[in-house]
Parts: C-alpha cells; sequence; structure tokens
C-alpha cells in the first residue's frame, strides 16, 4: 500500500539525502524515511521460529546495505549509527527518538 504523505528526495534535489530510521526491539521492525512510516513488521512466530533459533539468527545476525546485482543505481550511505535500546517493545506511536536510526540514503 502506497504512503500518501512520502516525500523522497533524488540527488539532484535539495541536499539529495533520505533519512531512514530502523527500529528492532524484540520481534517488531519499524522503518521511518523522511518522518513517515513506511513498514512496522511484527515477526514474533516467524524471526524466532525453531529453524531462526537454532541458527542463533532469530535475536543475532549482520547488518548489512545492499543494492541489487544488474541495476544501474548508485546509492550511498553516511552517518550510519548503531544505538543499543534499552526498550524492549515498540509503542504503538510514532517513534520520536533517533533510536535505532540506520542510515540516510542518497
Amino acid at each position: 500500500m502506497a504512503v500518501s504523505n512520502l516525500v523522497a528526495y533524488y540527488s539532484d534535489e535539495g541536499d539529495g539525502w533520505n533519512d531512514l530510521e530502523i527500529t528492532a526491539r524484540g520481534m517488531k521492525l519499524r522503518a521511518v524515511l523522511n518522518g513517515v512510516c513506511v513498514m512496522e513488521y511484527d515477526g514474533d512466530g516467524t524471526l524466532n521460529d525453531e529453524t531462526h533459533r537454532k541458527r542463533n539468527v532469530s535475536e543475532n545476525g549482520h547488518i548489512a546495505l545492499q543494492i541489487h546485482k544488474g541495476d544501474e543505481l548508485k546509492i550511498r550511505f553516511k552517518d550510519i549509527m548503531i544505538k543499543e535500546s534499552r526498550e524492549e517493545r515498540l509503542s504503538d506511536e510514532h517513534v520520536t527518538e533517533k533510536e535505532g536510526r540506520a542510515v540516510a540514503m542518497q
């Protein structure tokens, strides 16, 4: 479903950088792009199932930044920050703190 109030920037517009905040608390994930929530996911029962636990990837793992192979896109990352949160759960409110702010994308 498209997000009606989402604004994204191309590299030749303004400062050309988009703000992407990714928050992960337990099995709950949220992505906020330029202040607009674009994804919320509760992975309880999926991300922590037996297979994920057996492979030790349910709550641990790698953070990866990627672009698909073969794409003719250029993507740059800056100001990458990782912050461990003491809170266990996402609130139903929009995340206002910069906890979990992952990357600004161009």
